[in-house]
C-alpha cells in the first residue's frame, strides 16, 4: 500500500492530484497515513498534514485547516514565510474568511513564486470526522482548486 502511495505522489505526469484512501473504522486508514507522512518526510515531499478528529476541539475544526497548511508550508519552505505573513498582516481577518478565500490567500497567491515546479503532498486524514457534510465538500472543492490552479504539483 505504502508503495503505491508514493508512486502515486511522484508522478507529476498524472491529473490525478486527489487520492482518497477509504475503508471502514478501525481498519488501519490513519496508520497508512502517518506512515505515508513519515516517508514523504523522509524524501522532502511532505508539505503538510492534517489529522482530523470528531468532537477534538482543534483537531475537528476545518476552519484550522487553511492557517494550518500555510503554516506547514512555511515551516517547510523559509521563502515563502514572508508571503503568507504579508497577506495575514494586510488583512489579520482573513483568518476567519471563507475556506476558498483563505486558500486563495493564504497558499496559491504565496505560493506562486516560491514554490514553482516542486512536488508536494498534503494529507488530510480523518475528513470524514470532520462535522458537518457540507464542510466537507467545501473543503475538498477548495482543495480540488488546488490541484488545478497551483504553480507547483500537488497531491492530496
Amino acid at each position: 500500500m505504502l508503495s503505491d502511495l508514493l508512486t502515486w505522489s511522484a508522478d507529476s505526469n498524472s491529473n490525478n492530484g486527489i487520492l482518497c484512501l477509504y475503508g471502514p473504522a478501525g481498519a488501519g486508514k490513519s496508520a497508512i497515513a502517518q506512515s505515508f507522512c513519515r516517508l514523504l518526510e523522509e524524501e522532502g515531499q511532505l508539505g503538510a498534514s492534517i489529522f482530523f478528529k470528531r468532537a477534538h476541539s482543534s483537531r475537528g475544526n476545518g476552519k484550522r485547516l487553511f492557517p494550518t497548511i500555510p503554516y506547514q508550508l512555511a515551516a517547510l519552505l523559509p521563502e515563502l514565510n514572508r508571503g503568507i505573513s504579508q497577506k495575514v498582516e494586510e488583512k489579520p481577518s482573513i483568518l476567519e474568511r471563507s475556506l476558498s478565500i483563505q486558500l486563495q490567500k493564504l497558499i496559491l497567491e504565496p505560493s506562486q513564486k516560491s514554490i514553482h515546479g516542486r512536488a508536494l503532498v498534503i494529507v488530510l486524514d480523518g475528513l470524514d470526522e470532520r462535522e458537518g457534510q457540507s464542510n466537507q465538500q467545501e473543503i475538498l472543492r477548495a482543495i480540488e482548486s488546488v490541484t488545478y490552479e497551483g504553480s507547483w504539483t500537488t497531491r492530496v
